[in-house]
């Protein structure tokens, strides 16, 4: 009896372990921003057009007027869900800047803001969808205007994330049952069985 009690309690310890998230979504390596149409508040001249900051080439660039504020829109052509944006300043960089999304390009929804941008190469993380997506510069940090080398745009590069409490996560099903010992009627204590009981939810 003690030997199987002892093995009830070894099997109970391992399906109570807290269920683990599967497959984790990641982040996809490819640019969904490239060679995308691009349109920009202003440009500095017809040297720096909007579509110089998703053309590829980190030799181009789009630069605004001096003045703020000042944004540049790019058209993921369909609905994305975003997880990354990469920005490539040149050294005419936003301070304040909010990255925005849009389902038509007329409401604007924040998935990001900041008013301590530091410039150089940003990879920013973010959580949103949308099939625009806006740089909305606020604040410049120097008296030139915006100047942005590059915009990478990433989304979910394959898998999705089942939460530990998503009844599709296999560990949590297995987590729903529990091993309880039966102990059999007076007169056979010597003998024990081992029970699986689908716990209360």
């Amino acid at each position: 009896m003690a030997a199987a009690l002892a093995i009830a309690l070894a099997l109970s310890s391992l399906l109570a372990a807290p269920a683990a998230p599967v497959a984790a979504a990641t982040c996809g390596t490819a640019n969904a921003a490239l060679n995308a149409p691009a349109t920009a508040s202003s440009t500095e001249s017809a040297s720096y057009p909007a579509s110089a900051a998703v053309d590829g080439d980190t030799g181009s660039r789009w630069s605004s007027q001096f003045s703020d504020p000042q944004w540049l829109r790019i058209d993921l052509g369909s609905s994305q869900q975003l997880c990354e944006v990469d920005l490539t300043w040149e050294a005419a960089y936003a301070r304040a800047f909010e990255l925005q999304t849009s389902p038509d390009g007329n409401t604007w929804t924040d998935i990001y803001s900041t008013t301590t941008g530091p410039g150089g190469s940003q990879a920013i993380p973010v959580t949103g969808s949308g099939r625009y997506l806006r740089i909305y510069g606020t604040q410049r940090a120097t008296p030139y205007g915006y100047s942005l080398f590059e915009v990478a745009v990433h989304t979910p590069g394959g898998g999705s994330t089942i939460p530990p409490t998503d009844p599709k996560n296999p560990q949590l099903r297995a987590e729903r049952f529990r091993l309880r010992p039966r102990i059999l009627a007076a007169g056979h204590a010597e003998q024990a069985d081992l029970d699986l009981q689908p716990t209360a939810h």
